[in-house]
C-alpha cells in the first residue's frame, strides 16, 4: 500500500468546481415525476425511477401487489421491528438514470 498527498495524486492544485446540468423544469401540468403509478419495474424488485431509503433501527420491505388500486401493481413499504428512524420511498436522480443508460 503506498500513501500519497492529494498533489501526488492530481499532479497540480485542483481546478475550480464546474456546475453540473441543470433539468428542464416540466410543462404546466405535466407529472415531472417518472413512473408516478410506481408500475414499471425496475432493477432489485423496485419500481423504476424510485428508491427505498431509510436510518435508524427498523427493518424494511418493499412488495409489489397485484392488482393494484386502478393500475396492474401497488407498491406497499412494512416498516416492522421499529426502534427508531424511519423508511420511505423517494424519486431517484434523473442524472443516475441517465448514467446508467
Amino acid at each position: 500500500m503506498a500513501v500519497r498527498t492529494v498533489h501526488d495524486v492530481i499532479g497540480s492544485v485542483a481546478k475550480p468546481v464546474v456546475n453540473g446540468p441543470v433539468a428542464a423544469p416540466a410543462a404546466p401540468g405535466t407529472n415531472a415525476l417518472r413512473n408516478p403509478g410506481l408500475e414499471t419495474a425496475g432493477k432489485y424488485g423496485l419500481p423504476q425511477c424510485w428508491q427505498v431509503s431509510s436510518y435508524g433501527k427498523n427493518a424494511v420491505v418493499l412488495s409489489t401487489l397485484n392488482p393494484g388500486h386502478s393500475g396492474v401493481v401497488a407498491r406497499r413499504l412494512d416498516v416492522s421491528e421499529y426502534s427508531s428512524g424511519d423508511a420511505k420511498l423517494l424519486p431517484s436522480s434523473i442524472w443516475e438514470h441517465a448514467l446508467r443508460a
